[in-house]
């Protein structure tokens, strides 16, 4: 109706076209790693999310304390009025998106969630440096979240208690509660810790 009436509201169909064309890069995505990694393609993608947002969350913290980094970074990237107010008042880090803010923290804290659930399921598998670099992905995730918007704490708070049940009573691993209870512990000191430090 509102482009009947002579009103373009070029975000908006922006948006639309985006959320049409992931579709079919979704499936193209699945098809691809189904072929490449067979039974294994699970596990790939969703360490390879881990890992896409964790290299994110650094390219957010250095464009938020970098201001020559963040004027080079978004004369390519095209800022919406609201991500344009974060970066001029230097209070918010939108990283590689137009407009970060609550959206972006909370696809953070998914990824927060969707690691631990991986790191979970292959500590014993991880070397001593593999560790090292989780649970230095997990700091770089969640301080990325008080830079984007504190709406990813609550996303995480609300999906731990759901993955703790799904990992005791819903997955073939059948985790033990004891295992459970230390990673949790862990997940949760290293989440405080970060949170606190910024």
């Amino acid at each position: 109706m509102e482009f009947l009436n002579g009103y373009f509201d070029r975000e908006f169909y922006l948006q639309v076209l985006t959320g049409i064309i992931v579709v079919p890069a979704g499936l193209g995505v699945a098809v691809l790693y189904t072929s490449l990694f067979d039974e294994k393609a699970t596990d790939r993608v969703l360490w390879h999310l881990f890992w896409a947002g964790v290299i994110h969350s650094l390219i957010m913290l250095v464009a938020f304390s970098s201001e020559a980094v963040s004027s080079f970074l978004y004369n390519y990237i095209p800022l919406t009025e609201k991500g344009q107010g974060f970066v001029e008042m230097r209070i918010r880090s939108p990283g590689l998106t137009s407009g970060g803010g609550d959206i972006l923290s909370g696809l953070h804290a998914v990824l927060v969630v969707v690691g631990f659930y991986m790191v979970l399921r292959s500590w014993r598998c991880l070397t001593m440096v593999q560790k090292i670099m989780a649970c230095s992905g997990f700091y770089l995730l969640v301080a990325s979240m008080a830079l984007a918007a504190r709406t990813g704490y609550v996303v995480t708070v609300l999906l731990i208690p759901v993955l703790f049940v799904v990992l005791k009573w819903c997955t073939q691993e059948r985790f033990s509660f004891p295992y459970l209870l230390k990673g949790f512990t862990v997940f949760l000191f290293l989440g405080v810790f970060t949170f606190l430090s910024f």
